[in-house]
């Protein structure tokens, strides 16, 4: 299975960008108030055809639920909400495990087919918190 990002990996710092938010050893990220605060990973592992699953790990130490927002784009996007996917997540305090079926990420634009083999090199905040209760 590909590894998209590994926080571990000095040479992947590169390919990440952040928005509002410092990324701390191990990749602790701390985020500060602005508009859309998250990271983007750049030059993801372009082609998702063949794989069932996206799934990764989330710790808070926020003491209260917390909500997140996947957001994943592929080439063709035309930078419209409804052109890309987007799906929210509530973060309970501790460990939490995501996974999100690819099948999921392909039906997500509302017009067309999601290009699972060539995904965007230059997405938007692919993961912003919202510090307010869960919606």
């Amino acid at each position: 299975m590909p590894v998209i990002f590994s926080f571990d990996a000095p040479w992947q710092q590169r390919f990440l960008k952040q928005n509002h938010c410092d990324v701390l050893p191990h990749g602790l990220l701390m985020f500060r108030p602005g508009e859309y605060p998250g990271i983007i990973i750049e030059e993801p592992y372009p082609d998702w055809s063949e794989w069932e699953q996206l799934t990764f790990r989330v710790s808070s130490a926020v003491p209260r639920p917390v909500s997140i927002v996947v957001r994943i784009d592929d080439i063709h996007h035309n930078n419209e909400y409804s052109d890309r996917f987007n799906r929210a997540f509530t973060i309970k305090p501790g460990d939490n495990a995501i996974s999100i079926p690819v099948a999921d990420i392909g039906a997500a634009p509302k017009t067309r087919k999601f290009d699972l083999v060539v995904l965007s090199t230059n997405s938007g905040p692919p993961v912003m918190p919202n510090v307010g209760p869960p919606q």
